[in-house]
């Protein structure tokens, strides 16, 4: 089993991250290897639980502290452990929680941003007198025309409206920014302009469920390379 045993596995870098396992000489690895050991189906139940655990790795004069410690963040971390009922064992088949919730920690904002980018290009709200241009997620003012026509700017995701008070308006800073100039220039068709902002926590919600979207597409479809979805 490769998060027990092969060489700077899991075990291995929880161990080195921490001075408190590292002196009772690896409690990390000691416990993946009891909980290992006590993953075959023998009996009516599978695995080991905390107590089993504790004397199969706590030796004469230590506490279990720390080996609870360990303990918690293997099931925590490790791919192929499982908890159920507060039982301890490893598969053969990873756990798809924690593996999906790996793989959407490897989807980044920017990602996120350039998918809706790709979805929303193309946009042009109807009104009653034709189309309206739309200037889709500007990354400058020297982006959005200075011209007499009606256009709406939707603002980046990265340029939210606040949800709570105390939270920063990035949305209306960066609407007067484009206000005041294009470009270097100043802008002078100022009534022209409409804009449409998310607000943060709506922003928060779409980026975690795509993240949660990508993740679980990717463990389906049997693919490690969540951005490639």
């Amino acid at each position: 089993m490769s998060e027990v045993d092969e060489n700077n596995n899991k075990a291995d870098e929880l161990d080195a991250a921490s001075q408190r396992f590292l002196e009772v000489g690896g409690a990390a690895r000691r416990v993946a290897r009891a909980v290992f050991l006590g993953s075959a189906r023998g009996g009516a139940q599978i695995g080991v639980d905390r107590r089993q655990i504790h004397l199969g790795v706590v030796l004469p004069g230590q506490g279990a502290p720390r080996y609870n410690e360990a303990l918690d963040a293997l099931s925590g971390q490790l791919h192929y452990m499982y908890n159920d009922g507060g039982r301890y064992y490893f598969l053969a088949e990873p756990n798809l929680n924690r593996l999906a919730n790996d793989r959407e920690e490897q989807v980044t904002d920017r990602e996120i941003d350039d998918r809706v980018r790709q979805l929303a290009e193309g946009f042009e709200p109807a009104r009653p007198y034709g189309r309206m241009p739309v200037a889709l997620f500007p990354s400058g003012s020297e982006e959005v025309p200075d011209v007499e026509s009606l256009r709406l700017v939707i603002l980046p995701m990265s340029k939210p409206l606040p949800t709570r008070s105390q939270e920063r308006d990035h949305a209306r800073e960066e609407a007067l920014e484009i206000l005041r100039k294009r470009g270097e220039a100043g802008r002078s068709k100022k009534n022209t302009l409409l804009f449409l902002a998310a607000k943060s926590d709506d922003v928060r919600k779409l980026r975690n469920e795509t993240r949660r979207f990508l993740a679980w597409t990717s463990i389906l479809e049997g693919d490690r390379r969540v951005s490639n979805l």
